[in-house]
């Protein structure tokens, strides 16, 4: 009986030690969650990938069809090129270079509309082979948007001519084009535009001609510091 006593005394004073307080054990008890949580083992975090950048680039209609959506080299008018003989300031344009490029189908979707070329392909249920704007895939849509047909007719059928100007289109025919073109804009990244062939060979000649200037002062300054170098001697 009497050690029954005092191992009731003994658990008596053990309980109202100041160690053993209400507040210790809320802070004891939160010390132990804080240190589960950081010892705790934590899962790898993995950051989303970033879209690869995109280059602006320069499209003629030769070029930019092949940016239908196919994703195959079974287009018959994809495949052909122009006869643009390749020089040492064509190698920056590859991909716009009809001579160099390799012309197959792309799983992209481009469509052209007033010169600037937009991706479409987040909208490819309806810009895709099976949608119901697939003819204007890898083309100038421009005309047909803004006559409301999606007819192979309305398409620029000469690849190596002029650029359609639109100039017969009546008021209400622009307008409907000006709604198709800022939708396109709010929706879709413009990733590059539209020139005639005899533009893009402007465009090429420009810069080779860009290219010639660089490289005749890089060989002037070179001249002038071997003169520099051999008066010192």
């Amino acid at each position: 009986m009497s050690s029954i006593r005092c191992d009731l005394i003994r658990d008596i004073h053990i309980y109202r030690s100041p160690l053993f307080t209400p507040v210790n054990i809320i802070l004891f008890s939160l010390l132990g969650i804080l240190a589960y949580i950081q010892l705790r083992p934590r899962r790898e975090i993995t950051l989303p990938k970033h879209p690869p950048p995109v280059v602006f680039r320069t499209f003629t209609p030769r070029t930019l069809i092949p940016y239908n959506g196919r994703g195959s080299s079974s287009s018959s008018s994809s495949s052909s090129s122009t006869k643009h003989p390749p020089t040492d300031s064509d190698k920056f344009l590859t991909e716009d270079n009809p001579s160099t490029a390799t012309l197959e189908d792309k799983k992209e979707i481009y469509i052209a509309v007033r010169g600037a070329v937009y991706d479409v392909t987040p909208g490819k249920q309806f810009y895709g082979p099976r949608g119901p704007y697939a003819n204007f895939a890898g083309r100038d849509a421009s005309r047909g948007l803004a006559l409301g047909s999606f007819d192979e007719d309305v398409l620029t059928l000469d690849l190596d001519g002029e650029l359609d100007d639109l100039g017969d289109l009546d008021d209400e025919q622009k307008e409907s084009l000006d709604g198709w073109e800022e939708r396109f804009r709010g929706k879709y990244l413009c990733v590059g535009r539209l020139v005639s062939k005899r533009g893009w060979e402007e465009i090429q000649k420009r810069e080779r001609e860009r290219v010639q200037r660089e490289r005749s002062v890089k060989e002037g300054k070179e001249r002038m510091e071997e003169g520099g170098r051999g008066e010192i001697r």
